[in-house]
């Protein structure tokens, strides 16, 4: 519904015709139309029928289906009657917009309370990102240095000589392998002593025989 308030003089054509009413209508011309079916009742809140609204200096537009505001076809009032209607009208929507004032305040606290709290809720978001990044950059740093601790001591281990390596096997496995290495030196040495008894044999078995010849 066009609002604004300009006047608008009641246009259409007269007579009977549906088909000639086009236009700003008149009362008669909006109330043929509806008895014609060839538009709906009216159903406004702010007037109980149509004729109350044209009484009111409205009139109905049927190229735009819209409510205009109109001066009364044949109406005598005054432009000074007018202005003080068109007074009165502003006077009551300006009253209705300071009445939605405190709302509009209420709710603009309300949306600036909201987005407070919304940025706080992002900063501490933002805060816990940032330890547990920290905290995973700490244990990931842990890690690595573990792995390298771990390949030196590998490659350590891997040039050991075999002595030095023993003594990195716990105490029974570092026996075992002793009495091993001890009992097979006492068995060189036992048959490094037999070969010799058996070449001194041989060596005074061979003098008489040299003695003879």
């Amino acid at each position: 519904v066009d609002d604004t308030g300009g006047t608008t003089p009641l246009g259409g054509l007269s007579g009977d015709n549906p088909d000639e009413c086009t236009g700003v209508l008149s009362l008669g011309q909006y109330n043929l139309l509806v008895e014609k079916g060839l538009m709906k009742p009216y159903n406004g809140t702010k007037f109980a029928t149509a004729a109350e609204r044209y009484e009111a200096g409205w009139a109905f537009n049927r190229d735009t289906s819209r409510w205009v505001k109109s001066l009364k076809l044949g109406g005598t009032g005054t432009a000074a009657e007018r202005d003080a209607a068109e007074y009165e009208r502003l006077k009551a929507a300006m009253e209705v917009l300071q009445a939605k004032v405190p709302v509009l305040s209420m709710c603009r606290k309300e949306m600036h309370r909201e987005e407070a709290m919304r940025r706080e809720e992002e900063q501490k978001s933002l805060e816990r990102e940032a330890e547990l990044l920290k905290r995973h950059q700490s244990e990931e740093k842990l890690r690595i240095n573990l792995e390298t601790e771990l390949k030196r001591q590998n490659q350590k281990m891997s040039t050991l000589p075999a002595a030095e390596m023993l003594m990195l096997f716990d105490t029974n496995t570092y026996l075992h392998h002793l009495n091993i290495v001890r009992d097979h030196l006492q068995w060189l040495a036992q048959q490094r002593e037999t070969r010799a008894a058996n070449r001194k044999e041989g060596e005074e078995e061979d003098i008489p025989s040299l003695i003879a010849g």
